[in-house]
């Protein structure tokens, strides 16, 4: 899974230092592209893991990607999961670092609404949006990529800086920060609201992650993998 209270630890500076020190017995993985390289990478260390320890680590913990746990039961799963959250959150207030995403009251704002429909025409068909949070500016898991793309639009709301992203990066955003308010768009009414709840969720990940020394991104190479991934590709048409 992918929560914010773990990925505030796995997609920070010093979350490895610190997912070793809470959890001696997880194993802790380095990030590696999605898909099959992860999947043969991950049974190689768990055999490894298995061959040190006696056993299967019950806690992976993936770095810029979130966490596995494994257990005979559900009841164990769950015990497990709340064990791990419970020192995540113990870590989170003695840093003085809330869990909470503090999203700021703002008017609804129907002029720049359209404004960004008629930029981004077919690629803002849907939009959705609320008050402003301080959106993270890198890619910093496969998720959030997918969803709602490493780079928010930040510029003013012109053709030339609309074309300018676009240039740059290849494609249309899916998160625009503008009056005051995050907007979140898409072809389809999901993809819309997934690119700001994504948007939102990796804002409190970047919150979270100062209790660890602040957010590491994701490589170039790594953030181009998934932008060119074809079944990130086949998985965004799903959830369309």
């Amino acid at each position: 899974t992918h929560p914010p209270l773990v990925n505030g630890l796995t997609c920070a500076e010093g979350g490895e230092a610190a997912g070793k020190r809470l959890f001696p017995d997880a194993l802790w993985v380095e990030y590696i592209d999605a898909g099959y390289t992860l999947s043969v990478v991950l049974k190689g260390r768990i055999e490894q893991y298995l061959s040190e320890h006696g056993k299967i680590p019950q806690v992976i913990l993936l770095k810029n990607h979130g966490i596995f746990v494994s257990a005979d039961t559900a009841e164990e799963i769950r015990a497990l999961y709340t064990g791990v959250m419970d020192a995540l959150k113990q870590e989170y207030e003695e840093a003085s670092v809330t869990d909470t995403l503090a999203i700021a009251d703002a008017e609804p704002a129907s002029e720049t609404e359209e404004r960004i429909r008629e930029l981004f025409g077919a690629d803002a068909a849907y939009v959705t949006s609320s008050g402003a949070f301080a959106c993270v500016p890198g890619p910093i898991t496969p998720d959030h990529l997918v969803y709602s793309r490493a780079f928010p639009f930040t510029d003013e709301l012109t053709e030339k800086a609309v074309a300018n992203y676009k240039t740059k990066h290849g494609f249309a955003p899916k998160v625009v920060v503008a009056a005051n308010r995050v907007f979140g768009i898409g072809t389809t009414a999901n993809n819309a609201a997934l690119a700001l709840q994504l948007s939102q969720d990796g804002a409190l990940v970047m919150q979270l992650a100062e209790a660890f020394g602040g957010l590491e991104y994701m490589t170039a190479r790594a953030r181009e993998f998934i932008e060119n991934w074809e079944v990130e590709s086949y998985r965004q048409s799903v959830a369309s």
